[in-house]
């Protein structure tokens, strides 16, 4: 799955992408778990997971019909967006034995750290950045953690001009949530 998951990145010929997986690699992001204690928690559960999101959010674009005069999203966001949205959690794990732990030293953030990381490499679209900002849904909100990174308000406001973001969430919360395993 990681040769499958560098291919789609490289297929989007964004300038930097190459640079991009290099450091991804360098921080183990594609032997990561997605989290320690939920979702996809296992060696290499964060591509599984970033792969899962991808499948659905496209099917559900496709399914939908969302792709309109309005709205409308390239396969190499659809790609940028699904595979890089949880890159924060590069160098956010280490193994010690057979388990993944936190790594304390890695910086706080998601959404927010995600965009940094990625940025550093390749140029975001403003619809990708609002798609990556906003995939946490309510739960990235101030309102809901003390470690949210935006208001419920511009949560809304997001999500009102934005119907890919909302559905970006859903695609992400669901995959989380009811298609991947714990162990």
């Amino acid at each position: 799955m990681k040769e499958e998951v560098k291919q789609l990145l490289m297929s989007t010929n964004r300038e930097g992408m190459q640079n991009l997986i290099e450091a991804l690699d360098k921080y183990l992001f594609f032997d990561l778990p997605a989290s320690i204690k939920f979702h996809s928690n296992y060696d290499s559960g964060l591509i599984e997971h970033s792969m899962k999101v991808y499948k659905l959010f496209k099917e559900m674009i496709d399914k939908f019909s969302i792709n309109n005069e309005k709205e409308v999203i390239s396969q190499d966001s659809i790609i940028i967006c699904s595979l890089l949205h949880d890159v924060c959690k590069a160098n956010s794990y280490k193994k010690v034995g057979n388990c993944w732990i936190w790594n304390s030293s890695n910086p706080d953030g998601h959404s927010k750290l995600s965009l940094h990381r990625i940025k550093q490499f390749i140029i975001l679209t403003q619809q990708e950045e609002e798609i990556i900002k906003y995939h946490m849904g309510f739960y990235g909100t101030t309102e809901f953690s003390s470690k949210g990174e935006y208001t419920l308000q511009e949560l809304v406001n997001a999500y009102n001009n934005n119907n890919l973001a909302k559905l970006f969430y859903f695609c992400d919360d669901m995959s989380s949530q009811f298609l991947e395993n714990t162990r």
